[in-house]
């Protein structure tokens, strides 16, 4: 006949560590992280901007395909969707930036990302409780915008 079975052992010493495996398959190629469309829009003329009306601008820096904007109108087309980030310079308080018609949420600050869909139109809109006066600007932009499509 078998007898009882006695009590666990002490635990034996770790052993030594094994030979590393193989290395596993490459990923694949992550998106160039080039920034491929951006541009600057500009505003040195004089004008008065109306509560609740769009400012204009007068004037296009570098402009790649991303975008259209015609100099002295107040809409910026965005041909192509993504993720934007868009800074604001110049006299800027007063003024939000709206996408289609509705206001972008942080569009009223310095510096804030959106998303668009190609052909929606953005533009600064005077969002104070009077007219604002912009003086024409021999040194600088009185108003301006810096848009880069960050990709989807």
């Amino acid at each position: 006949a078998t007898g009882a079975t006695g009590p666990t052992g002490a635990t034996g010493a770790t052993g030594a560590t094994g030979a590393d495996g193989a290395a596993g398959a490459a990923g694949a190629t992550g998106a160039t992280g080039a920034i491929s469309e951006y541009t600057g829009i500009h505003n040195l003329s004089e004008q008065t901007v109306p509560r609740g009306e769009a400012a204009s601008f007068s004037s296009n820096s570098e402009m790649t395909p991303g975008f259209s904007h015609t100099e002295g109108d107040t809409d910026i087309i965005l041909n192509s969707g993504g993720v934007y980030h868009a800074h604001l310079g110049g006299s800027f308080n007063g003024f939000y930036a709206e996408l289609n018609g509705s206001p972008i949420l942080g569009g009223n600050t310095h510096s804030f990302i959106f998303s668009a869909e190609p052909g929606d139109v953005l533009r600064l809109i005077n969002g104070s409780r009077c007219e604002i006066y912009l003086p024409e600007s021999q040194n600088g932009a009185n108003l301006s915008i810096t848009l880069t499509n960050l990709g989807s």
